[in-house]
């Protein structure tokens, strides 16, 4: 696994767009060459991270850039440039592609996001015990609530042992297709769980243990699971903004609470096995199995003030 240093963000506009694709604007405040913007009384600034709705579309040029006439008669802009117009209308403003479909941008994922796999689920445990002077007898409950879910197992009195008990209640969480998690092979009594989903939005999973035994104990190693690290990313994954803080360039963010893009593809096909035959990578743009790596968003049209071609 790699991690993909982030890059400035690129505005695709497919041959097929039709409408203008890109605006000028005046600019409130800087505005870097690859910034998301938001407009406010028409005027644009730097969109915050975890932005909801506002945005303009995705600078095409410092604010700040230098404009020249040339013997040609043509002008030029000394910045970052895609698409039409070829200059800001006025001095001040800044030119935007606009960012609602067909337009997509190539983004990179955050620094804790894996793209397809690599994310490190949370996990907890639960152990099947008894308290020295007796045990489970039969019609005994044993109860796992896995975030608000109630998976309980009734003894039958014939299992035998603790261990016996605890592959049993193991089986039970693993067959409950509600179950936010699965159950381990038990050692000793003690049943490893694993969350379903991979990734830091495990740690949010609730574990509580109740029991009708009167010498049988059931207890769980906290009140949450622990320890999910990043979060995978894929084809049709819901994702905010986020800022790199040493670069300031724009991220896709599957973990923002304001979700206003979808991905739709990778600048590249995967060549061990999950693309097409023959294919070939860009090392710079991430595999599977990297963080960081680059995507293709679509934009909600909900998020945007100006869309495409308007």
């Amino acid at each position: 696994m790699a991690a993909i240093a982030p890059s400035i963000p690129i505005a695709n506009i497919p041959a097929s767009a039709v409408g203008a694709a890109s605006v000028s604007l005046p600019a409130a405040s800087h505005v870097k060459d690859g910034d998301i913007t938001i407009v406010s009384a028409g005027s644009i600034s730097p969109a915050p991270a975890n932005v909801a709705t506002g945005l303009a579309g995705i600078s095409q040029h410092d604010s700040n850039a230098a404009f020249a006439q040339l013997d040609t008669g043509l002008q030029g802009v000394f910045g970052y440039f895609q698409g039409p117009p070829l200059v800001p209308a006025d001095p001040g403003y800044t030119i935007l592609v606009t960012l609602g479909p067909p337009i997509i941008l190539e983004i990179n994922l955050t620094a804790a996001t894996f793209w397809v796999t690599g994310a490190t689920a949370a996990t907890a445990s639960t152990t099947v015990g008894n308290d020295g002077s007796g045990d489970y007898v039969a019609a005994d409950t044993i109860t796992t609530t896995i975030n608000g879910h109630n998976i309980v197992y009734t003894v039958t009195g014939t299992e035998g042992s603790d261990q016996a008990i605890a592959v049993a209640v193991a089986a039970a969480i693993n067959a409950d297709a509600l179950s936010a998690a699965s159950a381990g092979t038990p050692v000793a009594g003690v049943i490893p769980l694993t969350a379903k989903v991979p990734g830091v939005d495990g740690n949010a999973i609730t574990l509580a243990v109740a029991h009708s035994s009167t010498h049988g104990t059931y207890t769980r190693s906290g009140a949450t699971f622990a320890g999910g690290v990043g979060f995978n990313a894929n084809i049709g994954t819901r994702v905010g903004l986020a800022i790199d803080g040493t670069t300031g360039y724009y991220l896709a963010d599957p973990e923002a609470s304001n979700k206003i893009a979808t991905i739709t593809g990778k600048p590249f096909s995967i060549p061990d096995g999950e693309g097409p035959p023959n294919s070939q990578g860009d090392l710079s743009k991430g595999f599977s199995g990297d963080t960081g790596a680059r995507v293709y968003i679509s934009f909600d049209l909900a998020a945007l003030a100006i869309p495409q071609g308007h």
